[in-house]
Parts: C-alpha cells; sequence; structure tokens
C-alpha cells in the first residue's frame, strides 16, 4: 500500500498535471531484493522491447549483449552474461518494460498507483551499477520530458534527480523533447536525492534528469495514461457529427457558407458538454481495462480451506476504485450478497484492510463464511489479496 502524505482530492487539486510531489518512505523497503533481478534475468525471455540496455543517452544494439543459442532444436535469445556485465560495470542502464506484465512488486505498485489516481498504469524499471571512468554516476538519458505523468519508486539504493519547468506543458504523445534538449532551463526548479522507499510525482512535460550517484540503483517509473480532452473531442466528432445534417454537407473550397459551420460548431459544442455524452465516453474505457491481479493456487487450487494469514492485505482492484464502485453495485455488476456488498463498500471506504482488520469488523459473520464471501469477491477479481512478503 501506498503510504502518501495527500488524499486523491488533494492530489489532483494541487499537484495533478500541476507540479511535482515528493513522497517519503511511502513504500516498504523490502519491495524487491537484486536476487529478485536475477530471478527476472535467468527466466525473461530477452526481447528486445522488453528489455533494453541504454549507453551514453543511447539505445545500445539487441546483438551487443545479445546471442543465439539452440535449445531443444529451437532457436532461442539469450542473454550473454559476459558482455552485459561489461556494459553495466561500464555505466549502462537496464530497462524493463511494462514490468507489471512478469514481476509481481511491479504489478501490486502499478495497481496501488491506479488506485490512486483513478488511471491506467505501466511501469518501467531502470536498474544501474556505479560505472567506471567517465560514466560513473551518469544518467543514461540527459535532460529530457515525458509525455506521460510519472511516479518515480526508488526500490532499492538511491538517485539524484534534478527537475526543471516546462516549456510546452502538458505535451501530447507526439510531442517529445527529442529535438529540443537546448530549450531546457539552465537551472532546476526541484533537487532530490530519491532513497529506499521514496516515491517522486512529476507532471508530464516537466524537464528532469537523473544521476546514479555511484551506487547500485533500481527504481520503477509508473506512468498514468489517462484519456485527455483531445481524446474526447475527437470521440464526439465521430459519435456527433454524422447525426447532424449540416455535417454531413460536401465540403466545397471557399464556398461553405459560414453558417453551416456556425451551426455545426455550436451542436458540437453542446454534446461536448452533454453528462450523458461525457460518462458514455469513460465508461467504457473503464470495463475494457484489463486488471493485473495475482493467482493464489494454494487458495483456490490446493488446499481450498489453507488458512488466510492475518496479515494479508486486501484493497479493491483498481477498476473498482474509480468512485464507480457504488454505480457498477446498483447496475448488477457484479451480482452479490448483503455480506459481499458490505463488504466491498467497506474496502472502498478504508482503501486497504488487513484480513485481521477484515474479522474484527465483521464478528457478527462465522469466520468460514466470512472467508468464503471474501474469496469469492477475489476469484470475481473485484479484490486483491496481497499475502506478506516471506
Amino acid at each position: 500500500m501506498l503510504r502518501l502524505p495527500v488524499d486523491h482530492a488533494t492530489f489532483m487539486a494541487h499537484h495533478f498535471e500541476q507540479r511535482p510531489l515528493l513522497c517519503r518512505g511511502a513504500v516498504d523497503k523490502d519491495e524487491v531484493e537484486w536476487r529478485d533481478l536475477d530471478d527476472l534475468l535467468q527466466t525473461l525471455d530477452p526481447n528486445p522491447a522488453v528489455l533494453q540496455l541504454f549507453f551514453s543517452q543511447e539505445l545500445v544494439a539487441p546483438q551487443t549483449y545479445l546471442r543465439d543459442i539452440f535449445h531443444l532444436g529451437r532457436k532461442r535469445l539469450q542473454l550473454d552474461k559476459h558482455r552485459f556485465y561489461e556494459l553495466m560495470r561500464r555505466g549502462a542502464t537496464l530497462v524493463l518494460n511494462h514490468s507489471e506484465d512478469y514481476f509481481s512488486a511491479a504489478c501490486d505498485l502499478c495497481a496501488d498507483v491506479a488506485r490512486f489516481t483513478h488511471q491506467p498504469t505501466s511501469g518501467n524499471a531502470y536498474i544501474s551499477f556505479k560505472g567506471e571512468g567517465a560514466f560513473a554516476g551518469a544518467g543514461a538519458f540527459g535532460k529530457h520530458w515525458d509525455t506521460h505523468d510519472v511516479f518515480a519508486v526508488q526500490w532499492i539504493g538511491k538517485k539524484r534527480w534534478r527537475i526543471y519547468e516546462p516549456t510546452l506543458p502538458l505535451p501530447m504523445p507526439h510531442q517529445t523533447s527529442r529535438h529540443v534538449q537546448n530549450t531546457c532551463p539552465a537551472q532546476p526548479s526541484f533537487e532530490y536525492v530519491l532513497e529506499h522507499g521514496d516515491i517522486l510525482y512529476i507532471p508530464r512535460g516537466w524537464w528532469h534528469e537523473v544521476d546514479s550517484l555511484e551506487c547500485a540503483s533500481w527504481h520503477i517509473s509508473v506512468a498514468t495514461y489517462p484519456q485527455n480532452i483531445a481524446d474526447y473531442l475527437l470521440w464526439v466528432c465521430g459519435h456527433a457529427l454524422p447525426h447532424m445534417l449540416d455535417a454531413r454537407r460536401t465540403f466545397v473550397e471557399n464556398a461553405t457558407p459560414p453558417d453551416f459551420l456556425r451551426e455545426v460548431m455550436q451542436a458540437l459544442t453542446q454534446a461536448a458538454c452533454s453528462e450523458e455524452l461525457q460518462n458514455e465516453f469513460s465508461q467504457p474505457a473503464r470495463r475494457q481495462e484489463i486488471p493485473h491481479t495475482q493467482f493464489h493456487s494454494e487458495l483456490f487450487l490446493v488446499d481450498p480451506d489453507a488458512p488466510i494469514p492475518l496479515g494479508a492485505s486486501i484493497c479493491l482492484n483498481h477498476l473498482y476504485a474509480f468512485g464507480a464502485t457504488n454505480e457498477a453495485l446498483k447496475n448488477g455488476r457484479p451480482q452479490l450478497n448483503s455480506a459481499g456488498r458490505e463488504l466491498m463498500q467497506l474496502v472502498q471506504h478504508r482503501g486497504e484492510i488487513t484480513w485481521q482488520g477484515l474479522q474484527e469488523i465483521f464478528k457478527e459473520i462465522p469466520a468460514a463464511a466470512l472467508r468464503k464471501t471474501l474469496l469469492d469477491l477475489i476469484h470475481q477479481d473485484l479484490l486483491s489479496l496481497k499475502l506478506p512478503r516471506s
């Protein structure tokens, strides 16, 4: 669970798309260990779209650190340990894209940020070591801005972040900083050293550069991907214009009467301001999001009577944490009994609760019945269960 110094409403009012936010000690310090990286490197298919190396602000060619091998008569890629170690020692940065797809700690973190922001998320992990010579501690990407908001979470080690005022506020996805790096302000507005467990929120468009401080570091940048007003207006155009006679008229250069255009724009403005259309636009996007939730084979397959650890944490699936849980329940999706509704509403109000805390609140419900209700909600992906790390 995230331990942030602000709630969602305060964040939206004072930081979202406005200014950075530093959160000290916001995540548990034992979430990941270096052996987790070893496991990933050992088992992850080194697809160049997923596993990348950057050195001196350039993408390293995959053939530099990957090799072809044959296993059981099948050709596949494998990370070349010798070349990989050499590049990392020289100061390269390892990037693991979309880490939530194959690493449970990243999956949990992305879900936590999604619950807090009410937005879809994805996380890229960045790993670097001390480096040697001129590249010791040097950042891999130089000064740049991102076209999405970022929650930078320092899992291991520390990094220095320098943040500069935006020169193009709230850039669209195609508006990158690649060819305008000389426009970055000379002096940073903020400078922070992120340490183990810290989170830094950076709105899209804010310039930043990162140094690893000559120590081993593993951080993950959780990006949010909300739909913007341009997306909505394009959708409204496609939805509303075909129903307008004046919009269906042929456009003739220098001959289209201005009145037609004015009437179309007025009708389009009225449609765009419709609360009904706004809800129609946002709800399908939420329904199409696929949740990343953990599997619990022991509870559901091995031993249905296996005890749930008292410290196991329970929270809403992030898809049902966008302030729409009550609406979903009213609409009959999903079908819940009274205990299930009460439990869902409690977790929505609390944000997160332990299994022990749940039992203390619902003392009137037999433990076996409460356990069954909880597991039913988890099975339907309405609630997420996070077991303590052993």
